[in-house]
């Protein structure tokens, strides 16, 4: 927390669910071969208990990795459903939270069921948001196009709807250094370019002056004029 903590990220595919856990105490198909029963999935949810609880007091953000995708064994990608941080966010309504990925690029363009649970979410809690990270499709114009429109769908809800770069993973791209250009091409297609490119994202972590995470920063960042200090401070309200 001295060091400017913004949020955790949580990767429900290495084969736990944001809630509930318990539901698998003592079913041993749902957990590694010889991993012991008992009370396991119970004391995964104690644990995420105390995570979410600690979040929610200070003002942590929390993202997770919610598409089907980069499992630790066969099956643990459908933990990572949105429906089950519905579950979680419930019992702790304050958790700024993020469903990472939203899906994915086709759940997105096709509308899909993964794609409208996430939506879900973030319509039923104030604090919930959508992140579309690492969407390698949109370096082609047409599925740019397709983004588009399927965000458009859902334009009702485009102040839950943030930019995302999965970071380093874009490294692994030819293309990299065109993927910012490319998603403002998608958003301004869709509207409410300056929101999803930056202004919800600053909502979602909390960057505004005199919000939690920004306290932190400002302590971590000491000084109106500091050379470390991150371009956007002056930027925000």
């Amino acid at each position: 927390m001295d060091k400017g903590m913004v949020g955790v990220k949580l990767y429900p595919p290495m084969g736990f669910r944001p809630w509930n856990n318990a539901a698998f105490d003592n079913d041993a198909s749902k957990w590694p071969s010889n991993w012991p029963l008992g009370t396991f999935g119970s004391d995964i949810d104690q644990q995420l208990s105390a995570l979410y609880r600690f979040c929610s007091d200070e003002k942590v953000t929390v993202m997770a990795h919610a598409n089907d995708s980069n499992e630790a064994a066969p099956g643990y990608g459908e933990r990572a459903d949105p429906v089950f941080w519905s579950q979680a966010l419930n019992k702790f309504q304050d958790l700024h939270f993020s469903t990472g990925h939203s899906g994915g690029f086709d759940e997105v363009v096709n509308n899909a069921a993964w794609f409208n649970r996430a939506l879900q979410v973030a319509d039923d809690f104030q604090h919930s948001y959508l992140d579309f990270a690492h969407f390698g499709e949109i370096y082609k114009r047409k599925n740019r196009r397709k983004m588009a429109n399927g965000l458009k769908l859902h334009a009702r809800l485009s102040r839950k709807f943030m930019y995302g770069s999965d970071w380093y993973m874009l490294a692994s791209q030819k293309k990299f250094e065109k993927y910012f250009s490319n998603f403002e091409d998608v958003v301004q297609r869709a509207g409410r370019a300056n929101d999803i490119m930056g202004l919800n994202a600053a909502n979602y972590l909390g960057l505004n002056n005199g919000h939690a995470t920004r306290q932190r920063l400002d302590r971590f960042f000491p000084g109106k004029n500091t050379a470390n200090k991150p371009g956007w401070f002056n930027k925000l309200p």
